[in-house]
């Protein structure tokens, strides 16, 4: 289609909307970038384009990063490869094997925390010296397809983390099994009112957390704050509320 637009209506204007377009085609997305480049060698590459490139499979960033060796790989570009839940790992590869300076920060890391566990190992393992702060680990608690296998490759390479009350809130929030997880590694946790609150606001997994919590803390004091998130949990907040009374 595009080709057909091109060769029958050749002053077309490509303007960065068509490109990022180009770019974020999952289906056909090299083969159209292809057709683009060969037809307007002048087209500029612009900091949307690669994020949206670095959103879908590595061969259209591929190539754009071999037709344009000197682009410049920007903190949302890194960030959108570290997001990108399908192909994630190959495009940070890809990046990596191409700009080996790239700086990874938080915003990048924190963004892999809540990916596939093979995006965050990655980058572990090119930069042993990441630093794991809070908002990494509370993605992490928060991932809700692979929080678990995230959170015990973070606490595997990094036992000294502190297991602050927003990543417990953030795991409360989730599937037990963060939440399992962070009770038995660290069993000293506090058990707070808003962590509880938490629990039973989950509309997916509250009587389960719910559950757990009160297994293991059978003294947790149920206050207003709690049974109000519980009344108002449109899933399961009966199941909730069974438990709490």
């Amino acid at each position: 289609m595009m080709k057909l637009l091109l060769s029958t209506h050749p002053d077309i204007q490509i303007t960065e909307p068509i490109v990022t377009a180009a770019a974020r085609n999952w289906e056909n997305g090299k083969e159209v970038m292809d057709l683009l480049l060969s037809t307007h060698p002048d087209i500029q590459i612009t900091e949307p384009i690669l994020t949206a490139a670095a959103e879908n499979g590595k061969e259209v960033m591929e190539l754009l990063l071999s037709t344009h060796p000197d682009i410049r790989i920007t903190e949302p570009i890194v960030t959108a490869a570290a997001e990108n839940d399908y192909c994630g790992k190959e495009v940070m590869e890809l990046l990596l094997s191409t700009h080996p300076d790239i700086q990874i920060t938080e915003p990048i890391v924190t963004a892999a925390a809540g990916n596939r566990k093979e995006v965050i190992k990655l980058l572990l393992s090119t930069h042993p010296d990441i630093q794991i702060t809070e908002p990494i680990v509370t993605a992490a608690a928060r991932n809700w397809e692979n929080g678990q296998e995230v959170m015990e490759l973070l606490l595997s390479t990094h036992p000294d983390i502190q297991i602050t009350e927003p990543i417990v809130m953030a795991a409360a929030g989730n599937r037990k099994e963060v939440m399992k997880l962070l009770l038995s590694t660290h069993p000293d946790i506090q058990i707070t009112e808003p962590i509880v609150t938490a629990a039973a606001r989950n509309w997916e997994n509250g009587k389960q957390v719910m559950e757990l919590l009160l297994s293991t803390h059978p003294d947790i004091q149920i206050t207003e704050p709690i049974v109000t998130a519980a009344a108002r949990n449109w899933e399961n907040g009966k199941e909730v509320m069974d438990l709490l009374l």
